[in-house]
């Protein structure tokens, strides 16, 4: 079984546009099919040494175990993910649910940095 959580670390202060109101709209709109989930002390990134958004980290539940299985990209193409020639979440995930390790597990995150609190 995999969950699936989007968290935002990004202080809307500095960045008014990603307020969490306002990412939750965003995630509405894209379709987003996670809960979408907001760190306003930002807590939560540096446990998980986060430094973009979005930052991908699986972690499938076999018992009450936590295990990270991937960290990195959704894909590599930021831009347009129809025009994405490797789809790293989705390989991980297949691979995941078929009960296989996953090939590859790390990617470097591409996107835009956290913001943080001053």
């Amino acid at each position: 079984m995999l969950s699936v959580i989007a968290i935002n670390p990004n202080d809307e202060v500095k960045v008014p546009e990603d307020s969490f109101d306002n990412r939750v709209i965003r995630a509405k709109e894209k379709k987003f099919p996670c809960s979408y989930l907001h760190d306003p002390t930002q807590a939560t990134a540096p446990n998980f040494e986060a430094a973009r958004t979005p930052h991908v980290y699986l972690l499938p539940t076999p018992g009450n175990d936590y295990k990270v299985e991937y960290i990195g990209a959704i894909d590599n193409n930021t831009d347009e993910p129809s025009a994405a020639t490797q789809k790293y979440v989705e390989s991980a995930m297949e691979e995941i649910l078929a009960g296989k390790k996953v090939t590859s597990n790390f990617t470097k995150a591409i996107g835009c940095t956290i913001k943080w609190k001053s």
